[in-house]
């Protein structure tokens, strides 16, 4: 099931307040997403416990080889519920490596705020101003005379 040309898949940082949404609607949503070439999500927001569960679940329901023993092909996900909106960010820029099966294909990262004009104007402020960014999560600069 998975795409095998270049650049078919993508990771997603998703900041969502996904209270409310029914399992139902966000499951055929992370469908959607899965088939599209989700190799990784990132999930923040009120409730991105559940949107990792849900993603997970969507995962292997499309991807039923991401549930064998050698579960290489597994799409990656993870959630920062006791992180900032920052923090998560920059994981999802600087740490989040999809699966091996899916580092070569994978060639872009979404970043997608649902519903909430504030952290959007946030995350755009960050993409715009890395270094703002890397301030905001405490990262030190590396000493290049190691």
């Amino acid at each position: 099931m998975p795409p095998t040309k270049a650049g078919e898949h993508f990771m997603l940082f998703l900041a969502w307040d996904a209270r409310g949404v029914p399992d139902e609607t966000m499951f055929a949503f992370a469908r959607r997403l899965v088939q599209a070439g989700l190799s990784y999500i990132v999930a923040w927001g009120p409730d991105c416990e559940r949107v990792h569960d849900i993603f997970d679940d969507a995962g292997i329901f499309e991807n039923l080889e991401s549930n064998s023993a050698d579960a290489e092909a597994l799409i990656m996900s993870t959630w920062h519920e006791h992180e900032s909106l920052a923090e998560a960010l920059w994981f999802a820029l600087h740490c989040a490596y999809p699966a091996s099966p899916y580092e070569a294909t994978t060639t872009s990262m979404v970043l997608a705020v649902i519903a909430n004009e504030e952290w959007a104007g946030t995350v755009e402020s960050y993409v715009a101003d890395p270094s703002r960014l890397d301030a905001a999560v405490d990262v030190e600069e590396a000493d290049d005379g190691v």
